[in-house]
């Protein structure tokens, strides 16, 4: 299904909704588009709001890339961490944390991000903050599951689980759907039913 390239407004839309609005087609854009198009003038065509709306809420564009970057942080990795924090057990965790990260859209949104980090400074501290976040709760997870496993292992096995996550991305196509889940599973299963050490 393509993206959505226009977000409708709302006749009672409140300030933080338009805020929202401004931050969700940031998202389409960039992942749909790359971060050429992330244009003032841009965002403004698509939404059918004013720059005096943008500046209300951003002081520049600069400023709406950062807020922009934590807004995906927020809602691409801490929601999701969040969420899984509610499973009752560290295997329902780690499956609910692999299929929330399937379901993510855009779908090349990340690979767009970390593209963009290779030039730009902001996005690359922003790119690290995530990937730092996603391993240290990977470690977290894979720690209660394998208690036998010292931190060092534990991490380690997390790195492995997330490189899937963004080597399955840069494949082309994409490793995605029944077959990435498939994939997960195996390590999963592999984590959870064998004795396992990394030299």
């Amino acid at each position: 299904m393509a993206e959505r390239d226009s977000i409708p407004p709302s006749t009672t839309e409140s300030d933080a909704d338009t805020k929202t609005r401004w931050l969700e087609m940031g998202l389409v854009v960039l992942g749909t588009n790359g971060p050429k198009e992330l244009t003032i003038d841009g965002l403004c065509r698509r939404l059918g709001l004013t720059k005096g709306s943008f500046y209300h809420h951003f002081r520049n564009r600069k400023d709406y890339i950062d807020t922009l970057l934590t807004y995906w942080h927020e809602q691409q990795t801490q929601r999701l961490i969040d969420s899984s924090r509610n499973e009752v057990d560290p295997v329902s965790s780690i499956r609910k944390l692999t299929i929330m990260s399937m379901e993510l859209r855009p779908a090349r949104l990340e690979t767009a991000i970390r593209a963009w980090a290779e030039s730009d400074e902001l996005v690359a501290a922003h790119q690290a903050r995530v990937d730092t976040n996603r391993r240290a709760y990977l470690a977290e997870l894979v720690g209660r599951l394998r208690p036998d496993l010292g931190s060092d292992e534990a991490t380690k096995l997390a790195t492995i689980i997330f490189a899937v996550h963004v080597g399955a991305q840069h494949m082309s196509p994409p490793l995605e759907g029944e077959e990435l889940k498939g994939i997960y599973e195996s390590l999963l299963a592999i984590l959870n039913d064998r004795p396992t050490h990394l030299a």
